[in-house]
């Protein structure tokens, strides 16, 4: 992290960017760990934390400040929910875990089509009562077919 620090030119930045690391870091850790759950996962949001600190420094005023503590917690926040999103977007779970979703203990896809092809049936039923009954009413009233 002191590399990153180093390659700020301003000294009044880089004093900011130390004084803002030094004082919250250990919040920042304490945030990212409790959204992540994995030390090395709460290390990289703290440092894509900074990173975005040192993009938005002329947003913090002073350092010590309610508004500054408030600042860094939101963006440690916002970096950890994007990783735990990302993490679980490309975990991938084996079909055999699945199983145990359906009642019957089929595959799920075998479960969800006979799900589907019921529902298409009982709508083609529903639809087929219907024309009966349309059917009926044309034979008693007499109508003809363009009247129906």
């Amino acid at each position: 992290m002191f590399a990153l620090i180093t390659t700020i030119e301003n000294e009044d930045d880089r004093y900011k960017v130390t004084q803002i690391y030094k004082l919250y870091r250990g919040i920042m850790l304490y945030i990212a760990n409790s959204i992540l759950h994995e030390p090395h996962l709460a290390e990289d949001a703290v440092s894509e934390a900074f990173i975005r600190i040192i993009n938005n420094l002329e947003k913090i005023g002073t350092i010590d400040d309610h508004k500054t503590k408030a600042f860094v917690v939101i963006i440690v926040r916002n970096i950890s929910l994007d990783l735990l999103r990302r993490q679980n977007r490309n975990q991938t779970k084996p079909l055999e875990d699945y199983i145990g979703y359906s009642e019957y203990n089929e595959l799920v896809f075998d479960d969800i089509a006979a799900r589907d092809a019921c529902d298409k049936i009982a709508k083609s039923i529903a639809g087929l009562n219907k024309a009966i009954a349309i059917g009926k009413r044309g034979v008693f009233m007499e109508y003809n077919l363009q009247e129906l």
